[in-house]
């Protein structure tokens, strides 16, 4: 802590949460799958973010389906309180508890055909040509 405040007056201090790291895409007003990231080395840092083979994509996670349905339907409801549009994604972490914690709102997530929200949506059988079309629609309707 006393090295943080070398950097700054004000410091923000969280507490970790131990559990499966999840994201969650949102296109329009539909969920896609919960997708489960398995990084190689247990962060999710910046190597297995973009280094071929460094993390596993597991979707649809394999978590309960209640808990997979809540968190979309959680998901749905914030990007609605916060005024998104179009498509976005959530990051959490499912607790050891089973208590889903969310702590961030992508609101412009990566768009490659190897980012996180075409992988979830090709599993709901939405390819990336046709993810990218929906979401150009979209923003035509706006």
């Amino acid at each position: 802590i006393k090295l943080a405040f070398k950097y700054d007056n004000e410091i923000v201090i969280e507490e970790f949460i131990e559990g499966r790291e999840l994201t969650v895409g949102i296109v329009g007003n539909q969920a896609l799958p919960v997708l489960e990231i398995v990084p190689k080395h247990g962060i999710y840092d910046y190597e297995c973010k973009y280094k071929n083979g460094m993390s596993e994509y597991i979707v649809p996670a394999d978590i309960d389906q209640e808990v997979a349905s809540r968190i979309q339907k959680l998901s749905l409801t914030a990007f609605e309180a916060l005024r998104c549009y179009g498509y976005g994604r959530f990051d959490l972490r499912l607790g050891r508890d089973g208590t889903p914690y969310f702590f961030e709102l992508n609101s412009l997530p990566g768009m490659t055909s190897h980012s996180l929200v075409p992988k979830a949506a090709n599993a709901a059988g939405l390819s990336f040509i046709k993810l990218l079309e929906k979401i150009i629609e979209l923003g035509l309707m706006r």
